[in-house]
């Protein structure tokens, strides 16, 4: 037992120093990709890492999950990934239909989310903003049975933080869509980025699970979020 503790820690230190030398080599010039392979207590898997996109592999039996982290330095950066999801939406077929993440242009009204998508039964959730500070999800419109729920949740934080709103706008969401409809909802100019994760793998990992994120924080601490 103490010999697989050690086997495990050393496993963890290994993969830590090489995420590190990986982000210097992000900062000191554009990387190849690079294919890190590991094992950890029963998981196993592999970092592909592609013009500053960090794709993490994890595999638990015959569950395989695909994660993309992006790293955002500047302006161009968000736009190299940008263009790299529109890429992504063109290898799509016709009639898929597959979830993604939308992260708006600037923070929006809900009359504007609706502009955006028409179709709301496409909304599986949204992502807000609260005012001066804070986030959260929540369905998209707000049903009914939850509108007082909702009150009642910022008044009792109003109380201890003045000027408190709970939905000071939208910022992203998370829909199911076809290429078509995901490509026409990208061209939106209230829409910044529609993400569909890295399918480019789905040949080699047909039945694993995406995990999308949107790139709200990235966007509001590169260029400020409106």
């Amino acid at each position: 037992m103490k010999y697989k503790i050690l086997i495990v820690i050393g496993c963890l230190a290994l993969i830590f120093i090489m995420a590190c030398i990986s982000v210097y080599a992000i900062k000191e010039k554009p990387l190849e990709t690079k294919e890190i392979p590991f094992e950890i207590d029963g998981m196993s898997g592999e970092v592909i890492e592609i013009e500053g996109e960090r794709i993490v592999i994890e595999k638990y039996g015959v569950y395989t999950s695909i994660e993309s982290f992006p790293e955002f330095s500047d302006n161009e950066s968000l736009e190299a990934y940008r263009t790299r999801n529109i890429e992504r939406l063109s290898m799509l077929s016709e009639n898929e239909e597959v979830d993604a993440v939308v992260t708006f242009e600037k923070v929006l009204s809900e009359d504007e989310v609706k502009q955006v998508f028409g179709n709301e039964e496409k909304i599986i959730h949204v992502k807000i903003r609260s005012y001066p500070e804070g986030s959260g999800r929540m369905s998209f419109p707000i049903k009914p049975e939850d509108q007082e729920k909702y009150k009642i949740l910022e008044k009792a934080i109003g109380n201890k933080i003045e000027g408190f709103r709970l939905i000071d706008g939208y910022v992203s969401a998370e829909i199911c869509g076809t290429k078509h409809e995901l490509q026409m909802i990208s061209e939106n100019p209230l829409v910044f980025d529609v993400n569909i994760g890295p399918v480019e793998l789905k040949k080699e990992y047909p039945n694993a699970h995406f995990c999308l994120r949107d790139i709200f924080y990235a966007l509001e601490e590169i260029r400020g979020y409106q």
